[in-house]
């Protein structure tokens, strides 16, 4: 999850967040870019999945940009995981 984007999310993400992030591993998911850094989730997909629905909801709610998300690449490189179309975007 992008470190900074998760700034929009103060309130709830130390509580969903909390639990999956003991080590607090950042890595660069975006070489060269200010913004690039994200925080590694230490948890089973299916709970990072239901973390990462959370924050979707939440940012549609408050109508704010989503928080960019990736995947380990198989070149040990990170990926952006494609995000899922709003309702009001869908045509």
């Amino acid at each position: 999850m992008n470190v900074c984007d998760l700034t929009r999310h103060a309130t709830i993400a130390p509580f969903l967040l909390g639990p999956v992030v003991p080590n607090r591993i950042v890595v660069k998911a975006e070489p060269g870019r200010i913004d690039g850094g994200a925080l590694v989730l230490e948890c089973e997909r299916e709970q990072a999945l239901a973390i990462v629905r959370v924050l979707d909801d939440a940012c549609d709610r408050q109508r704010v940009p989503r928080v960019r998300m990736y995947v380990k690449g198989s070149r040990n490189g990170w990926k952006r995981v494609p995000l899922r179309k709003r309702k009001e975007d869908a045509p």
